[in-house]
Order: structure tokens, then C-alpha cells, then sequence
């Protein structure tokens, strides 16, 4: 786990989101320009232990472990709002 502005970043290899919940994911994508950097965000459902999940189907999952790091949505938007920074 890393912290960055009080926000907790958790390595997708050591540790799963424990709720449904939407979550930031950050990943480094390698492209014909050379390597860059991804922020997504995604719904994280417990019952099917992946990413962007159909209410009654696993069809549409995605694996987190294709991804680097993740944090709870609400703490990565927290910063900004402490910073003074509001999103509609």
C-alpha cells in the first residue's frame, strides 16, 4: 500500500476492494508511442471478485489484476475537495 495526498493505493496483487464500490485504477499501457499512464474507473463487485460486471452475469468482467493499482473512489476524490477542486 502506498498513501499519496491521504489516499490509500493498493496493489492489485496484494489486496481486493472489500464492498461493491466504484474504485480508480491505475495502470501503465504500453503503446506504438511508447508507455503510458491510465487512470479508469470501474465498479468492483464482490460476487463476481472482478471488475465492470453485469448485474446477473460475469460476461462483461474485467480482471483486476490487469491493473497496477486501485483506491476506493470516494478517497481519490476526497483530495480534490480538500484541495478546494468540486466536480459535478
Amino acid at each position: 500500500m502506498k498513501q499519496i495526498n491521504k489516499v490509500k493505493w493498493y496493489k492489485t496483487t496484494e489486496r481486493k476492494p472489500n464492498r461493491d464500490c466504484y474504485v480508480i485504477l491505475l495502470n501503465y499501457v504500453i503503446e506504438g508511442c511508447g508507455v503510458c499512464r491510465s487512470i479508469t474507473e470501474l465498479k468492483w463487485s464482490m460476487k463476481y471478485q472482478a471488475l465492470n460486471c453485469n448485474e446477473n452475469d460475469r460476461e462483461t468482467a474485467i480482471e483486476l489484476g490487469i491493473y497496477e493499482y486501485w483506491c476506493y473512489v470516494d478517497d481519490f476524490y476526497k483530495q480534490f475537495e480538500r484541495a478546494g477542486i468540486y466536480a459535478v
